[in-house]
């Protein structure tokens, strides 16, 4: 990756840079070194050229030809490449070099977030829906191994509610989000989807750690809460999905939610346990089988 402070003389400047006349470069390279803010230089199709001293600070050592998308996925977030996700301030022009070539410059730094840049949930701090799908769909144009979507909530819910308050419940969801972000793996996406529903997104080339991820939620919710002044202990429900690249991501997500709803399901006891409808009971098959008999 071009650094941008070195001296033209430098392998690392970009070509049409280091053809310019020496004055001009020697001007131009001190002001982008001196700047506090990232500097990035963009070619056409939208890969990181060459970048200064605070953009490495910010978002990490890029290696050559790294996508901007990548880093900027959203107006007013950005992305280090460890991972980690931050508001962000960027601003874009453009540099028209001594040979005709233009290139875009994006001055960025690090922001407050504020309720006009990220849309966050005013209870946990997590990222919405609407967020958690913007950041997948910038992730998605630039990354091709699989993304394990799982969607979770807390079983009985409403009856822990009634037994803790409202204050209680909110309290509870809040260390339920804590403890999930404890175990959450690298770069990954957790969000709270609304009331008890959470979702974690995370990318892997093994599509059996959507498994190993969903037992550690289990046992991340299974620890025991303080609420207001008593214990309390809960279980979660998990689905998961995977998605593969062409998969809409609302389908991935869809279909999480839906397997999360069948692991929390459980029959009803039969209400009739002798006579004609307690055999017609043991022998009909659910309703997503039709609902038929086996005579």
């Amino acid at each position: 990756m071009g650094l941008l402070g070195k001296r033209p003389r430098t392998p690392d400047v970009p070509e049409a840079a280091a053809a310019a006349p020496t004055d001009e470069i020697e001007i131009a390279f001190d002001l982008l070194a001196s700047l506090t803010d990232a500097v990035l230089v963009i070619d056409g199709p939208g890969r990181v050229q060459a970048s200064n001293a605070a953009a490495i600070r910010l978002f990490g050592d890029l290696p050559d030809e790294f996508p901007l998308d990548a880093l900027l996925p959203t107006d007013g977030t950005a992305r280090s490449l460890d991972g980690s996700m931050f508001a962000a301030d960027a601003r874009e022009s453009t540099w028209t070099t001594h040979d005709g070539r233009t290139l875009r410059i994006i001055i960025a730094r690090e922001a407050t977030p504020s309720a006009g840049d990220i849309e966050l949930d005013q209870l946990t701090g997590l990222p919405t829906r609407n967020h958690l799908l913007d950041v997948l769909r910038a992730d998605a144009a630039v990354r091709t191994d699989v993304l394990n979507v799982l969607v979770f909530d807390i079983d009985q819910f409403s009856v822990i509610s009634q037994t803790v308050g409202y204050q209680g419940s909110d309290e509870l969801l809040r260390h339920i989000a804590s403890n999930v972000e404890r175990i959450a793996p690298p770069q990954s996406q957790l969000a709270r989807l609304g009331d008890d529903t959470f979702c974690l997104a995370f990318r892997s080339d093994e599509t059996s750690d959507a498994d190993r991820v969903a037992a550690e939620i289990r046992d991340a919710t299974r620890q025991p809460v303080n609420v207001q002044g008593r214990t309390v202990r809960v279980t979660a429900s998990v689905g998961s999905s995977l998605g593969f690249k062409g998969t809409a991501l609302e389908q991935i997500v869809h279909e999480a939610e839906l397997a999360k709803r069948r692991e929390g399901w459980k029959p009803l006891e039969p209400r009739y346990t002798s006579g004609f409808l307690a055999k017609y009971a043991r022998l009909a098959q659910g309703a997503e089988r039709g609902a038929i008999t086996n005579v």
